[in-house]
């Protein structure tokens, strides 16, 4: 399992604020304080499949100031505030699909909305979430598997390890680890909240 952490500024042409260019639309939105917003687009669906290009665009004042962009099963979106400037920050998970429901998570936040933080793993082990206005995962330890599901392979883990990451001093640093129960059941679904397809 790895773990990335890294910033990235990056910025594009605005893009228009109900519907995007092209035949993508508008599926979500959230306006996060300051003059931010986030939208979440999507392309049309291939039509045997899921599949279809999402995007995620957060503009400032109507100008797109960050951008990501793939062809996915899902696009989905959670915002809450957690670095301290009081703009709501968006955690992203781009669902890949697969066996076990991969999927990548991106944290934007601070200042300028920058990414601050990404991870990819399977939805069956591991789960990010904006929590208690904090980042945290949990990732299943595998040695934990239940008895009555030692034959399946995306099902069940007993304990998971739970990590808080904190804004501090203005970055986002890995804080207490602690082994626990499961995240809730509801939590464990293969897309966030607000997702597309």
């Amino acid at each position: 399992m790895r773990w990335f952490v890294r910033v990235v500024t990056v910025v594009f042409a605005a893009v228009a604020p109900v519907v995007a260019v092209g035949s993508s639309q508008q599926v979500r939105h959230w306006n996060l304080g300051s003059g931010f917003a986030a939208s979440i687009y999507t392309g049309q669906l291939d039509p045997v499949s899921t599949i279809a290009r999402r995007t995620l665009v957060i503009q400032k004042s109507g100008r797109a100031v960050r951008r990501f962009s793939r062809e996915d099963e899902g696009l989905g979106a959670q915002v809450a505030e957690v670095t301290g400037d009081r703009i709501r920050d968006v955690l992203v998970l781009d669902y890949w699909g697969g066996s076990g429901g991969w999927g990548e998570y991106r944290l934007f936040g601070g200042p300028r909305l920058t990414m601050l933080w990404r991870w990819h793993d399977s939805a069956d082990t591991g789960i990010a979430r904006l929590w208690r206005g904090r980042l945290a995962t949990w990732i299943a330890v595998g040695s934990s598997k239940t008895a009555a599901s030692k034959s399946g392979i995306h099902c069940c883990w007993s304990v998971w390890r739970r990590t808080v990451w904190q804004w501090r001093s203005g970055k986002l640093v890995r804080g207490r680890s602690v082994l626990g129960p499961p995240p809730p059941a509801s939590w464990r679904v293969r897309l966030l909240p607000g997702t597309s397809g």
